[in-house]
């Protein structure tokens, strides 16, 4: 905005506050999100193992009742089954064990010696027991291990795919230890994984969803008091900069009407005496006329320092005339100056405060910190945006350290701050042959 002179641009549109109410909301909605799916897939994870726990468990207990039944109502089975044990005990496990997820069943001894089996081809045959399974035999009990069968003793189980096979340790009538074995199909394991998900899964959803529904009113309360919060600061920064610039504006009005117009008749009087001690050949001519220049000087100088203080309007003086008024004041201190404004340069009211402003502040810096003898300003067209270039040969700039300024030296900060506001970019870097170039990016079209 203007306001009699260029005028500091609103320093936050309010705009930016709903938008970022939605950012925070956004990044809450995405966080919970995120964390749903995290624990979504850690509960699929950790259900898939419980059901597979629990199918095994379950596997377990079932093969202890089975080989129990089936000894019960065998009592005869001895280590070297006659052949009537053998069918009659072959009658039994086709009645009570054998089903549609039993894959084998068979029954050895210590030795490793299938005494019976519901493939009968294995009957007899010998392969040895591995420590898990004497293990089981000895101390009782029940194992199981999911695996594909490719042993030796599978030979007639390789096309089941993958199995559960589970031991049972059992006893034969005359007291031998035997080995009670079950070979149940996969889908045992992946039916009851699949119930203990289907249990899981609702009051899993239903309470991620309640506790979303909870905290998404809390989230938009926290949202909007930030942004009253926001909107405060703000308010209260504007009404800084905007006392600020009254300030300005009625000290550069005492100056001009006081201190400015008085120099100005005492630099008038002082040359009307140089002529007339010249004309009578005084010798106090010189020095008259000296005062007159020292005073026509300070005027100079003041106008600078007014047009710093509180700059022309720019709608009508032009961005160049106020660039230049700029420059005239670095000029007063001894340090050349060029400008270059390309004819084509055409922007809005709010870039053009916004491109004086970081002008004003880039040569405030060089005329402070740089110890310049030469500085150039350039505004160049550049697409949809405008480019400010400030470039001297004074002592350069200490890498990114404007970033972090001391106290009391964040001029260059918020002015980035700003800049940043309004979409563009403000960049500091080392000059090629020493110094510094400050360049300032921003739309052509700068709306606050």
């Amino acid at each position: 905005m203007v306001r009699g002179g260029v005028g500091p641009p609103t320093l936050v549109p309010m705009s930016i506050f709903g938008s970022q109410r939605r950012r925070v909301l956004a990044a809450y909605l995405g966080t919970g999100l995120l964390a749903t799916t995290v624990v979504l897939v850690a509960t699929f994870y950790a259900s898939t193992q419980a059901g597979t726990n629990e199918a095994v468990n379950s596997a377990k207990d079932r093969t202890i009742q089975l080989a129990k039944a089936v000894i019960d109502e065998e009592p005869l089975l001895a280590i070297k089954g006659t052949p009537g044990e053998i069918k009659r005990l072959n009658a039994i496990v086709h009645k009570s064990v054998l089903a549609d997820d039993v894959v084998r069943v068979k029954i050895w001894t210590k030795d490793g010696e299938i005494i019976y089996s519901d493939e009968q081809r294995l009957i007899g045959r010998v392969f040895p027991l591995d420590a898990g399974e004497l293990d089981i035999l000895y101390k009782g009990g029940a194992e199981a291990d999911a695996t594909t069968p490719t042993r030796d003793e599978n030979v007639f189980e390789q096309d089941s795919g993958h199995i559960l096979q589970v031991y049972a340790a059992v006893r034969s009538h005359e007291g031998d230890k035997l080995l009670f074995e079950v070979y149940y199909t996969d889908h045992t394991i992946k039916t009851t994984a699949e119930r203990i998900r289907s249990e899981f899964a609702p009051i899993l959803v239903g309470a991620l969803i309640l506790i979303a529904a909870i905290n998404l009113p809390l989230a938009w309360r926290l949202a909007k008091r930030s942004e009253r919060d926001q909107e405060e600061k703000a308010e209260l920064l504007q009404a800084a900069v905007d006392a600020s610039e009254m300030e300005r504006h009625r000290i550069a009005g005492d100056l001009h009407d006081g201190v400015v117009q008085d120099l100005t008749g005492i630099t008038f009087s002082l040359s009307a005496v140089a002529d007339r001690l010249s004309q009578e050949g005084s010798d106090l001519a010189p020095t008259v006329s000296e005062a007159a220049d020292h005073t026509r000087s300070a005027v100079s100088a003041l106008r600078s320092l007014l047009i710093e203080i509180y700059p022309p309007n720019l709608r009508d003086a032009g961005l160049p005339n106020a660039l230049d008024g700029l420059l005239a004041s670095v000029r007063s201190r001894g340090i050349t100056t060029t400008l270059d404004v390309a004819g084509d340069v055409r922007c809005s009211g709010q870039t053009e405060a916004l491109v004086f402003r970081s002008a004003q502040e880039a040569l405030r810096n060089v005329v402070t910190h740089a110890d310049a003898h030469h500085v150039g300003v350039a505004l160049q067209p550049s697409g949809s945006t405008v480019v400010l270039t400030v470039t001297d040969d004074g002592v350069g700039t200490d890498g990114d350290s404007w970033r972090h300024p001391k106290p009391g030296h964040a001029g260059l900060r918020f002015l980035a701050d700003l800049v940043t506001r309004s979409g563009g970019r403000l960049d500091l870097s080392p000059a090629e042959r020493g110094g510094t170039v400050f360049s300032v990016t921003v739309p052509a079209e700068v709306v606050l």
